[in-house]
């Protein structure tokens, strides 16, 4: 090989030397700095794990439930719900308005729990009872559109007991629901006789829904005796109170 060659060779060489060396460098650059990421992630989740970062932070706690308003919770799911359940296998007319004596205790129990924030309004907001009002008016309207209807008995039992819910502006409210209690017991046992030895089915509905009002007589004497009470202290305005649970 003559020296051209050999000068063109060596010059080859270094290149190769230059370009090999820059690689090494850029390689050690990258893995230093993946170490250095990889540390940052793992002190981010140390972090994370002892509580110094939140990336998704948490709604705080809600207030705990009056215990009034628990119990009454408890009615609906329960002996409300049997009655539902029961409603549901008779059907037609019977099953819709068991739902609507629900709404009608779900109605009641948005009227309670405004009653646990705020201070008694004079006169009373017409607002605050609409609902209720409406989904009585719904139970006791389904009973009148199916006079003609063989479960006109059934009808007539919640039609007469929906109104124990007035309870909440009565100065005697366990008197009340009693009195009310009595006036549906008329029709409730007219169904009882007549299915008692025909369909238990009718049986366990009027059965459930005397359960509600043996509940409902326990519950108002445990909470409001004398009548429902209103917040005492740190009380809001009715409506605003209503307006926070809308």
């Amino acid at each position: 090989m003559d020296s051209g060659g050999i000068n063109n060779l060596n010059t080859l060489m270094k290149r190769l030397e230059a370009v090999t060396s820059r690689i090494e460098d850029a390689a050690t650059f990258w893995e230093q700095n993946s170490k250095a990421a990889n540390q940052l992630k793992v002190e981010a989740f140390r972090e994370l794990g002892d509580g110094k970062v939140d990336l998704n932070p948490r709604q705080p706690p809600a207030l705990p439930l009056p215990a009034a308003i628990e119990s009454f919770d408890r009615i609906i799911k329960e002996e409300v719900g049997d009655l539902i359940k029961c409603g549901a296998q008779i059907g037609g007319p019977v099953e819709q308005q068991a739902k609507a004596f629900k709404r009608a205790f779900e109605a009641e129990r948005t009227f309670l729990l405004v009653a646990s924030k705020a201070k008694q309004p004079n006169p009373m907001p017409p607002e605050m009872t609409a609902e209720l009002e409406h989904c009585i008016a719904v139970v006791i309207e389904t009973q009148g559109a199916n006079r003609a209807s063989p479960l006109f008995f059934h009808l007539s039992a919640v039609s007469e007991g929906v109104l124990a819910l007035s309870w909440i502006v009565q100065k005697r409210p366990i008197d009340f629901v009693k009195d009310v209690f009595a006036a549906a017991q008329y029709f409730g046992n007219k169904v009882l006789n007549e299915y008692k030895h025909k369909d238990t089915t009718h049986v366990e509905f009027i059965h459930a829904y005397y359960n509600i009002f043996r509940s409902l007589t326990i519950y108002v004497r445990e909470y409001f005796a004398f009548g429902l009470t209103w917040n005492g202290k740190d009380a809001i305005d009715a409506r605003e109170a209503l307006k926070l649970l809308s």
